[in-house]
């Protein structure tokens, strides 16, 4: 097969990072192929559309696609289930097109879905090729969920009176611990219209809502277990804590170097590496990856140097000082650290002294821009 079909699921302010991604995909992938980029939307602007057209300008072997989202989605109201879960207002409406995607595609037996804050740092066509030609869908597994449910103490927020262990087993059906993240997703929309699956995914929406992680929490739930899982370097997440954490230390040192050269990196969770949030750490990897794509687009600008500026002062400092500690059985000897721009010495567990730092200029200087 020699096109490719990559579908994107965005609103007008995740633009420059879908921009981003698609040129860390052609500048990675096989020149040989053909890429259609099908963007599904309801409020992108027609001056973002022209320039994210601009890329078929430079790359003859990318088309794209505008699907506006607003006319299908009057017979859904998708904030009705979102509304049930507690601090829904962070989700994008958004995460829910992807249950669209086999009807809006019928031309197409198979395609590739993608969130926009990833960065594919290797040869796409390498994932579309995959075989799932029995599956639904070909997934690559959520470590940091996997690592929870090795734990029976870990609490759901939407049912804190439930472990996590019983929600997969009330709540998702499940008979097992394994669960995929929806944020890489290669679709066997053949077999997924051919078996109904799309009206099964509306039904358990609307039946088992609230739900812990939205439409990937459906997804598990109606295909997890007719799922082909691929190789974790298609879908490493940028926290951590999974990998470390993870129960089977034989596959811990695979994990981690999978981490250290990703093929996608995603950007999960709070910290994006394109925002700027104060006292945040910053230490997770491949911060300047995303940033090496991103300087390559037009909408890299001066605000965004002093962004990446203050987050490498932040990731700087963090990493220099977290070195300056000593615990003896769980007791803090001597700790050094720094916090709201102070740098911190304790010893014994008691705050001798701290010294206020100055912030950078082009901290301050970011506020009158």
């Amino acid at each position: 097969m020699n096109k490719i079909t990559i579908i994107f699921a965005i609103d007008n302010n995740y633009v420059k990072q879908c921009f981003t991604v698609v040129k860390s995909i052609l500048l990675n992938s096989d020149k040989n192929r053909s890429y259609e980029i099908d963007i599904l939307s309801k409020d992108i602007s027609i001056e973002n559309e022209k320039i994210i057209r601009s890329l078929a300008n430079k790359y003859n072997n990318v088309s794209f696609n505008f699907v506006n989202m607003v006319k299908i989605l009057e017979n859904f109201n998708l904030e009705k289930y979102m509304s049930r879960r507690q601090n829904y207002e962070y989700i994008s409406i958004e995460t829910y097109f992807r249950f669209f995607i086999p009807e809006l595609f019928k031309q197409y037996d198979k395609v590739l879905y993608l969130d926009a804050d990833v960065i594919v740092n290797d040869d796409i066509s390498k994932l579309f090729d995959e075989d799932i030609n029995n599956y639904y869908a070909g997934v690559v597994q959520d470590k940091i969920i996997e690592t929870c449910t090795g734990n029976p103490k870990s609490k759901m927020c939407q049912y804190p009176n439930m472990t996590i262990q019983e929600y997969f087993q009330n709540k998702l059906k499940k008979s097992d611990f394994k669960y995929f993240n929806a944020g890489v997703l290669l679709l066997n929309l053949s077999k997924i219209r051919n078996d109904n699956i799309v009206e099964k995914l509306w039904k358990y929406t609307a039946d088992e809502s609230p739900l812990e992680y939205q439409d990937q929490d459906v997804l598990n739930a109606v295909i997890g277990n007719n799922v082909k899982y691929l190789e974790y370097k298609w879908n490493v997440l940028s926290n951590k804590w999974g990998i470390e954490q993870y129960p089977q230390k034989k596959f811990r040192k695979i994990l981690k170097k999978t981490y250290q050269k990703p093929s996608i990196f995603h950007y999960v969770g709070e910290d994006k590496p394109w925002k700027l949030i104060e006292d945040k750490d910053y230490n997770y990897n491949h911060i300047m990856l995303w940033w090496k794509y991103y300087k390559q687009t037009p909408y890299y600008n001066k605000f965004d140097k002093y962004v990446l500026k203050n987050i490498l002062w932040h990731k700087k400092y963090h990493n220099y000082l977290s070195i300056f500690y000593l615990n003896l059985l769980g007791f803090d000897i001597l700790k050094i650290d720094i916090c709201n721009y102070r740098l911190n010495l304790r010893i014994l567990h008691r705050l001798k002294t701290n010294i206020k730092l100055i912030k950078p200029k082009y901290f301050n200087s970011m506020k009158s821009i």
